[in-house]
Formats: structure tokens, C-alpha cells, sequence
């Protein structure tokens, strides 16, 4: 009984968080277009925030079900899927600064 409290407690606040959440998203979207910035980036910054808040609520529950091992492997997977949203920014600025420098 005590792992369904946790579960549902769980998805209650996550789903308080998606809320706020979206109220955030609408604020960064107003920034967006008073300030110009490119929507590509803001973008993908929020899925960065979005993701990194995501990957911890699932391998917080993890940890307080004991399921350690599952833990771990939701935070590798989490940092992979991380790497893989930044890289085509990385890629785009080493390819800028080699133009600037060669």
C-alpha cells in the first residue's frame, strides 16, 4: 500500500508541475517575441529544462521505490538524451569557430 500512496502522490505532483510548467513556457514565449531571440534556441533550451526536471522526478520515484539499479540507468539514459539535444548546437559552434580561426 505504501508503493501506491507513492505512486499516486507522484503523479499528482507531477502533474501540479506540468501545469506550472506550461505557465512558464507561455512567460518564455513572451520573452521570445519582445526580445527577438531565435525560437530554434529558446526552444531548446526549455526541452533541456523540461527534460533534466523529467529524468530526476522518474529516478527520484525509482530510488524511493529501491529500485536503485533502474535509478542509475534512467540517469545514463537522461544524460545521453541531453548530450543528444545539444549536440547539433555544438557541431553549429565548432563549425563557426573553425571559420573564424582558419
Amino acid at each position: 500500500m505504501g508503493i501506491g500512496v507513492l505512486v499516486a502522490a507522484s503523479i499528482v505532483i507531477f502533474t501540479y508541475i506540468a501545469i506550472l510548467l506550461g505557465q512558464v513556457f507561455d512567460v518564455g514565449q513572451n520573452i521570445v517575441n519582445s526580445s527577438g531571440l531565435q525560437k530554434d534556441d529558446i526552444s531548446l533550451i526549455f526541452k533541456i529544462i523540461a527534460a533534466t526536471y523529467v529524468i530526476e522526478f522518474a529516478r527520484g520515484i525509482c530510488v524511493d521505490a529501491g529500485e536503485l539499479g533502474l535509478a542509475q540507468k534512467i540517469e545514463m539514459c537522461g544524460r545521453i538524451y541531453l548530450i543528444m539535444l545539444v549536440l547539433p548546437t555544438c557541431i553549429t559552434l565548432i563549425s563557426t569557430i573553425t571559420s573564424f580561426v582558419g
